[in-house]
């Protein structure tokens, strides 16, 4: 199972996407650092989950802190 982060609303803060993502899938903080600069650059980035509950509670985090994804 694989979520893409597609895009975000004004005001996301940096910081806490990257510790959202480094807390949801137990990357670095290197590679999420990079993942999301690359996000931000406008590359849309995959996430590969092998928990369906978990990718569903990363989706949702990710709506709350306004972040668009999509479940692929």
């Amino acid at each position: 199972m694989k979520v893409i982060l597609k895009s975000w609303q004004p005001g996301v803060e940096v910081v806490t996407l990257i510790c959202v993502i480094r807390s949801h899938t137990g990357l670095s903080l290197t590679d999420a650092k990079q993942r999301v600069e690359a996000f931000l650059a406008g590359i849309p980035i995959e996430i590969d989950f092998d928990d369906a509950a978990r990718l569903a509670e990363f989706n949702d985090t990710m709506k709350t802190i306004g972040v668009v994804s999509e479940e692929v």
